[in-house]
C-alpha cells in the first residue's frame, strides 16, 4: 500500500493521572529523524517513546508534541519531595562552593528548575504514566497512519490520472 510521507495524527487520552494530548506530524526526509516536546517530568521515557515510533515509521521527520494536564486530585503528586529538594540544594551549594561561588546564588527558582529533571525512581508509580503515554501514542499513531494511507491512495489516483493523460498525449503525437 502506498502511503504519503506527510501526515498528522492527534490523540487526547484521560486517566486518573490527568489528560495527555499528543500531536504527531511527519514530513518527507530521506532518513528517520524524531523530535519531541515532552514534559520534563516524563523525559525519562524518551528512549522508549523513540523505539515505539521507530516500529511504525521507517523514514521521514517526525515531530511529537506532548501536553500533560494533571488532574486536580493528582496535582500534589507532581510536586517535588521536600527532602529531595533539600538534598538537591545541598548538592548545588557544594558545587557552587567548590567552584568559588557564593552558596547564596542557589535560589529557590534554581532548585525548582533542577527538580524538573526527576529521575525515574523519584516518580512513585511509573506504570500508570507509561500506560497513559503509550495509549496516547498508539491512538495518535493510528490516526497518523490512517491519514498517510488516505493521502497515499489519493496520490496513486492522481499519478494514474497523470499517466493516462500522458498516454493520450503520446497517442496524439504518434498520429501526427
Amino acid at each position: 500500500m502506498t502511503r504519503s510521507m506527510t501526515g498528522f495524527g492527534r490523540a487526547d487520552v484521560s486517566s486518573k493521572l490527568g489528560k495527555l494530548s499528543l500531536e504527531i506530524s511527519t514530513i518527507n526526509k530521506r532518513f528517520l529523524e524524531i523530535n519531541m516536546y515532552l514534559p520534563k517530568r516524563l523525559s525519562f521515557l524518551e528512549n522508549e517513546i523513540r523505539k515505539r515510533v521507530e516500529k511504525n515509521i521507517l523514514r521521514g521527520q517526525v515531530l511529537l508534541k506532548f501536553e500533560f494536564y494533571p488532574s486536580e486530585k493528582n496535582l500534589i503528586s507532581f510536586l517535588p519531595d521536600v527532602t529531595y529538594l533539600k538534598n538537591l540544594k545541598k548538592g548545588w551549594e557544594k558545587v557552587s562552593k567548590d567552584l568559588g561561588y557564593s552558596k547564596n546564588d542557589i535560589s529557590l527558582e534554581f532548585i525548582i528548575d533542577k527538580a524538573k529533571y526527576l529521575p525515574e525512581e523519584k516518580i512513585k508509580d511509573v506504570q500508570p504514566f507509561k500506560k497513559l503515554i503509550f495509549d496516547t501514542i498508539n491512538l495518535a499513531m493510528k490516526n497518523l497512519l490512517e491519514m498517510r494511507s488516505k493521502e497515499g491512495r489519493a496520490l496513486v489516483i492522481d499519478i494514474e490520472k497523470r499517466i493516462n493523460k500522458i498516454k493520450k498525449e503520446l497517442l496524439s503525437i504518434k498520429r501526427l
